[in-house]
C-alpha cells in the first residue's frame, strides 16, 4: 500500500470514528419521568451537605426529600454550581431529593429513571462508569441533586431508591 493510500484511509477513518460518537452521545436518552412531571439534575462529585449524612463506607447509600428552603439552607456547601442550582428551585412549585452514595472517585451518578407508585416515587440511579478502567481505592461521597416539579402530584409521601453501583 502506498502512502497515499495510507493517509487517505486515516484521514477518512478519524472523521468518520468521531461523527459516530457524536451521534450515539446525541441519541443516548436521558432519564425516563412519567408525563406532566419535569426534571433537572445536578452532579456533585463531594458530600453536599456540611454535616455527613452517612457513615462513608463502600456502597453506603443517603436520600431524602427536601420540602422547603429553611430545611436545607446554610446546610449545604458553598459551591457555585450547587448555590446556582438551588436557587432555581421554587418550593411553591419544586422540590428536591438528594441522593448520596460511597464510592470510588470514577464514576459519576446519573438518574436513569423515575416512576410513580402507589404512595409517592420510584427512582433508579446508576453509577456511569467511564470509559478507561482505572483503579483508585480512594473513597467519596458522591451527590446527585434532583429537582422535581410534579404538575399534577403534590410532594410524595415516600420515595424509594435503586442505587445500581459497580461490582
Amino acid at each position: 500500500m502506498n502512502r497515499r493510500q495510507v493517509l487517505t484511509l486515516a484521514g477518512a477513518t478519524i472523521p468518520l470514528s468521531g461523527g459516530f460518537l457524536g451521534w450515539y452521545w446525541l441519541r443516548t436518552p436521558g432519564p425516563s419521568v412519567p408525563d406532566n412531571v419535569d426534571i433537572e439534575t445536578l452532579y456533585y462529585q463531594e458530600d453536599v451537605f456540611l454535616e455527613p449524612q452517612m457513615e462513608l463506607t463502600t456502597d453506603a447509600e443517603y436520600y431524602t426529600v427536601v420540602r422547603s428552603r429553611t430545611a436545607i439552607e446554610g446546610n449545604v456547601v458553598d459551591d457555585h454550581s450547587v448555590q446556582e442550582f438551588l436557587e432555581k428551585v421554587s418550593f411553591d412549585e419544586d422540590y428536591l431529593i438528594v441522593v448520596q452514595h460511597g464510592m470510588q472517585p470514577d464514576p459519576d451518578l446519573v438518574l436513569e429513571r423515575i416512576e410513580r407508585t402507589t404512595d409517592g416515587l420510584s427512582l433508579e440511579v446508576a453509577a456511569d462508569h467511564p470509559w478507561f478502567l482505572g483503579v483508585d481505592d480512594a473513597l467519596t461521597v458522591h451527590s446527585l441533586l434532583i429537582r422535581v416539579t410534579d404538575h399534577e402530584h403534590d410532594v410524595p409521601e415516600s420515595v424509594a431508591l435503586e442505587l445500581e453501583s459497580y461490582e
